[in-house]
């Protein structure tokens, strides 16, 4: 796997050796069950087919390292998107209350170009189905 440091893929050999618990070089949906309930999780049988169905190339229904590997640094790159999408958002939230007033998004949309109002902005709040004015951390 290219993109990930050789020290990064032996971490996650490591790791997955822990989920592939009789050692074949396979994870199978069992294993991965029993694995995540000592980390004390117990999710559904489907949850579990859907997460070995998601990186599963070869249709074998377990996962092998190379699978795991593409898994690892797909959740990576998640994180650093997240990461990068809070980041963001901090930026916006100058007072740091955890909320995006109008008056930012107007100023944040201007120094992009796009000129809005309040009023537009207040508008769009009218479009949404929840009668809350706060929501996902965005005051509107």
């Amino acid at each position: 796997m290219g993109e990930l440091k050789d020290h990064v893929v032996k971490e996650f050999k490591e790791a997955f050796s822990l989920f592939d618990l009789d050692g074949d070089g396979f994870i199978t949906a069992d294993e991965l069950k029993e694995a995540l309930k000592v980390l004390g999780d117990t999710p559904a049988d489907q949850v579990i087919a859907a997460a070995i169905d998601e990186v599963d190339a070869d249709g074998s229904k377990t996962i092998d390292f190379a699978e795991f590997l593409t898994l690892m640094a797909r959740k990576m790159r998640q994180k650093e998107q997240t990461l990068e999408l809070l980041s963001a958002f901090k930026i916006i939230d100058r007072n740091g209350d955890g909320l995006i007033e109008s008056a930012d998004i107007v100023e944040v949309m201007e120094a992009l170009g796009e000129y809005i109002t309040l009023e537009e902005v207040r508008d769009f709040h009218h479009y949404r189905e929840e009668p809350s004015s706060q929501v996902k951390g965005i005051v509107l």
